[in-house]
């Protein structure tokens, strides 16, 4: 049985409801609990000491950027880089240079030529060749690529995460197996070519329907209640329209301001149309209403955060510079055509945006004391929380929005009025009380 209308899913549950479903992520060293001015916060329930992790987490959805698709070859669902350095320095070299004019594209050519010495098809020739073998990229192994068993072009890691992205999601979006395909082809390809955040939210979504019938074999029925207790991850994070909750652009003149949020409203009216042709059923009407699409995807406007996965293309050119001189000017005879072509592209990573759970608890500080950071061991998309200085017992935990550093009180609220808030910290509190 349908909901008629999908108002309950904008209702926040009742806090005793969000506090034991956080309480099943947290563990023991943090709990999520409500603040007086800042609705809900990540508090230390232990001690933490300065670059101490203080979280690892998993996003509920995340994708990567499509633009970022060639420069890095990563699983679908985990973001970990696969196949092997030689593919990842292929697919860099195969990206199509983005021109500046189309009037300027043999110039451009031949300054890219001229600064980088190696052109990208003749780094190519070369990697391509019979016999051709990286040097010293044992050292940097990675998973085989694992297709998609659908027979789209996704990609992942290993078989685990294969089958966690078919479960999870990918069995509603994968179009080699989809009884709508060319209806969810024009999703993907609207969501390329506009923006990233439709594909968050159709993934979303397909979590969600998937979630509901796995709860209803177990029930044996579907009704209100098993779509909500399917939603309630999501349940959780703050919500706005994401027309009236995205930032207006530094282009984009005030007085034009109506206009510009009608036309993303358009936006996002589109892309529902498009992906309720490919994932219509009754049962998950309110799902696809325009108030509960464009309430997902103000979600991810106002929660996301980044995911950073490094490259082992950068860390391989790294290690060849450090070798002892002699076995360097060997093997640079074989890697310096690879790298002269590459260009900044050596160093390029994965890219992409996810919603986290836990994350989206912590609120901002422009004196935080933790902060999202990536060490060599994280090879994934997860998110890792250190501490940045001494955490005690019972202090929430901070971290900040912005580039906080060399900021001006005006200019930090300047840029976190984006966020919807007026930032009252210790720090924003003492520069206010001087000046």
């Amino acid at each position: 049985m349908a909901m008629e209308d999908g108002g309950a899913l904008l209702v926040s549950p009742p806090w005793k409801q969000m506090e034991e479903y956080y309480s099943q992520l947290t563990g023991m060293a943090l709990r999520v609990k409500s603040t007086a001015t800042m609705g809900k916060g990540l508090f230390a329930e232990r001690d933490f000491d300065a670059e101490e992790v203080i979280l690892i987490e998993e996003p509920l959805v995340a994708a990567q950027h499509s633009h970022n698709k060639n420069d890095a070859v990563v699983c679908g669902f985990c973001f970990r880089y696969v196949g092997s350095i030689q593919l990842q320095i292929q697919r860099k070299l195969e990206a199509p240079e983005t021109q500046s004019c189309c009037c300027h594209e043999e110039e451009d050519d031949e300054e890219d030529h001229h600064r980088h010495g190696v052109s990208s098809e003749e780094a190519l020739v070369l990697l391509k060749g019979d016999g051709f073998s990286l040097p010293h990229g044992d050292k940097f192994l990675l998973p085989e690529v694992v297709k998609c068993s659908g027979g789209c072009s996704e990609i992942y890691c290993s078989k685990s995460c294969a089958q966690r992205a078919w479960h999870d999601h990918h069995s509603l979006l994968c179009d080699g197996v989809s009884q709508h395909r060319d209806e969810l082809v024009l999703f993907k390809e609207f969501a390329d070519e506009t923006n990233d955040i439709f594909h968050l939210a159709s993934k979303l979504i397909a979590k969600v329907m998937l979630r509901t019938k796995k709860l209803s074999e177990s029930s044996g029925v579907t009704d209100r209640n098993t779509l909500l207790e399917a939603w309630k991850p999501f349940a959780m994070g703050e919500k706005r329209l994401w027309w009236e909750a995205v930032a207006l652009p530094d282009d984009v003149d005030p007085l034009e301001e109506a206009s510009f949020r009608s036309q993303i409203k358009e936006l996002a009216e589109a892309s529902l149309s498009q992906l309720k042709a490919a994932l219509w059923e009754p049962e998950f009407a309110p799902l696809f209403s325009l108030e509960i699409y464009g309430s997902i995807i103000g979600m991810f406007e106002l929660n996301n955060l980044d995911v950073v996965v490094a490259s082992p293309v950068e860390n391989y050119f790294l290690y060849i510079q450090d070798l002892e001189p002699a076995l360097k000017e060997q093997t640079e005879q074989i890697t310096r055509p690879l790298f002269e072509a590459l260009g900044e592209k050596y160093a390029s990573f994965c890219q992409g945006s996810g919603f986290f759970a836990l994350h989206s608890c912590i609120n901002h500080s422009c004196e935080p004391n933790a902060k999202a950071f990536k060490r060599d061991e994280d090879i994934n998309g997860n998110a890792v929380i250190i501490a940045t200085r001494k955490i005690m017992k019972g202090e929430q935990i901070f971290t900040s929005y912005i580039e906080e550093e060399d900021l001006s009180y005006t200019e930090r609220q300047a840029m976190l009025s984006d966020y919807g808030f007026a930032c009252e910290c210790t720090k924003c509190f003492r520069e206010k009380n001087q000046s």
